[in-house]
């Protein structure tokens, strides 16, 4: 993990709004923003990772898709 607390508010910023996080507060608040979303990224890694999923492949189905035109009524 990345040592935020060397970066100034402004390094902190630009992190948080190239990552589309919010980017307003004081730099403990950012910090902690990073810190949160870097475990988060983490765990969601992790879950890629593990095999305890399976994929099951579902039968392709055919189907018609029929298309009306609306049409007007004749102003007869």
């Amino acid at each position: 993990m990345p040592d935020y607390q060397k970066k100034t508010v402004a390094e902190l910023t630009e992190i948080l709004k190239g990552r589309s996080l919010p980017h307003s507060g004081k730099k403990a608040d950012l910090i902690a923003r990073l810190n949160e979303a870097d475990k988060a990224a983490e765990a969601s890694e992790g879950m890629r990772d593990s095999n305890d999923f399976s994929i099951t492949a579902m039968p392709r189905q055919n189907y018609s898709i029929v298309l009306s035109r609306r049409t007007r009524p004749d102003p007869t």
